[in-house]
């Protein structure tokens, strides 16, 4: 009679841990904090050397501008980290010294940030993971 008891308790842990698990994945799964108005054909349009103007008309406002290495190149931070979110997608726009595009980069953060993979990049030649890219910015 005590194996069973051991082997019903450890059932309904499992079973408990496992339903938690799932309930967490639909509330937690994928989300996005990106500046309103950004999605897949838009960025799509952001072409190296635009000006900054150009990419706001487009993309409209980032949520922050920053600047990088001290050289006046500056990255515009079209997306922020969700908390919680099982993935996310990450876009920024990197422009050069003379304030025109050098790159555009998009990432999906997977695992609640721990991983994170490459999904677009626009810099000399353009990659793109088409699946990844269209499912995070619609």
């Amino acid at each position: 009679m005590k194996t069973k008891k051991n082997w019903k308790t450890t059932f309904i842990n499992i079973s408990s841990i496992t339903v938690l698990g799932i309930f967490l994945m639909f509330v937690f799964g994928t989300n996005s904090n990106l500046s309103k108005g950004v999605t897949a054909n838009k960025i799509l349009q952001i072409e190296t050397g635009m000006t900054e103007e150009m990419v706001k008309s487009i993309l409209g406002n980032p949520f922050e501008i920053k600047s990088e290495n001290n050289k006046n190149e500056i990255t515009y931070y079209y997306s922020k980290p969700v908390m919680l979110s099982k993935n996310y997608p990450m876009l920024w726009v990197h422009f050069n010294q003379d304030l025109k595009v050098r790159e555009v980069y998009a990432k999906r953060y997977i695992y609640f940030g721990a991983d994170d993979e490459g999904i677009y990049a626009l810099a000399k030649s353009k990659s793109i993971n088409k699946d990844l890219f269209y499912k995070c910015f619609p």
